[in-house]
């Protein structure tokens, strides 16, 4: 990844700083690893409809 664009409350911002970049490689890993798999998500959305 050379360049990420942020939407930030103020505009857009591009960050094409090599350390800037690493910071932002490692958030997006992070909410990866915190994310459920397709097929777990879905079995969450349908089970939280049945509940309602």
């Amino acid at each position: 990844m050379d360049t990420a664009q942020l939407d930030t409350s103020y505009g857009g911002e591009l960050i094409n700083a090599e350390g800037k970049l690493e910071t932002y490689r490692l958030v997006l890993d992070r909410m990866e690893r915190a994310t459920l798999k397709p097929a777990a998500s879905r079995d969450l959305i349908h089970r939280m409809a049945d509940d309602i």
